[in-house]
């Protein structure tokens, strides 16, 4: 694994087995998810990220995913339920179901992928590092993952309860789903986060995700999911649980990281390699 072929191409031999992609209609709890997985090359096997997309997804980090191919990692991007063609309704606790059938998939699938099953790793963006925080905390299988400007779901849900301006920026990303999602209702998935609310937190995963190399990134102008909000609750509950092994850098940009994204997969690239054995 080579950082400097992060921003060049490369030819490998014609008897090396070259860079390829299988389209997969991955069975989920609700029918097909629609799966993508970009591999790098060579004789394997390939050290492997699944990355997560927001909500509802129209920044899906495609260029994320071609880089970290090109220093060597297979990625696999998907769909939630009910989104962007995928069987079933959206809700976010589908999502973590959707997500938890896409790594049963992988592990699985290994062997026919030629997939390195001692070195999986997930990155998330947004809705996606509240997915990614979730899978870490929960599958051992997970050596270390990067949560971009995550979205703290429940923590904004709860504080909600007590603050208009937290209600009102909930009930906006909420409503940023209207047209994109099946079964989608903003009220309806504002409604179904009561119960779960406090174990959606991220802080509540500190105890799991201090036993893992974590990097979150933050972006001071992020309007979607402030760190103030996002970022520095979930660096303060680590902070008091010692985990020494999180991380957290801070751009000054916007919460799709648009004008650091040379730097974005640079980064994530360098984090995650460190821990491929």
């Amino acid at each position: 694994m080579d950082i400097p072929n992060l921003f060049q191409d490369q030819e490998l031999p014609e008897y090396e087995l070259q860079p390829g992609a299988v389209c997969c209609l991955i069975p989920g709890e609700r029918g097909n998810l629609p799966a993508m997985l970009y591999t790098p090359g060579g004789t394997g096997p390939y050290p492997t990220v699944l990355l997560a997309h927001g909500y509802p997804g129209c920044e899906q980090n495609m260029d994320l995913a071609q880089a970290l191919r090109r220093v060597g990692f297979a990625v696999m991007t998907y769909h939630y339920s009910g989104s962007w063609g995928a069987d079933g309704d959206f809700s976010f606790e589908n999502c973590l179901q959707d997500t938890e059938s896409i790594l049963t998939c992988l592990m699985e699938c290994r062997e026919k992928w030629n997939l390195d099953g001692d070195n999986f790793f997930m990155v998330g963006h947004s809705m996606g590092g509240f997915v990614a925080a979730h899978m870490l905390a929960r599958y051992e299988e997970l050596k270390a993952g990067v949560l971009i400007t995550p979205f703290d779901v429940g923590r904004l849900y709860l504080e909600g309860r007590k603050d208009e301006i937290c209600r009102r920026s909930l009930n906006d990303v909420l409503r940023c789903g209207d047209g994109w999602l099946r079964g989608y209702s903003a009220d309806n998935l504002m409604n179904a986060l009561s119960l779960p609310a406090r174990d959606f937190r991220l802080s509540a995963l500190t105890d799991a995700l201090s036993q893992k190399p974590i990097l979150c990134i933050g972006a001071t102008r992020d309007e979607d999911t402030p760190v103030s909000l996002h970022c520095y609750p979930l660096c303060e509950a680590m902070e008091r649980v010692r985990a020494s092994t999180f991380f957290y850098e801070e751009f000054c940009t916007n919460h799709t990281l648009a004008t650091r994204r040379i730097t974005l997969c640079r980064d994530v690239a360098e984090f995650l390699i460190h821990f491929v054995n």
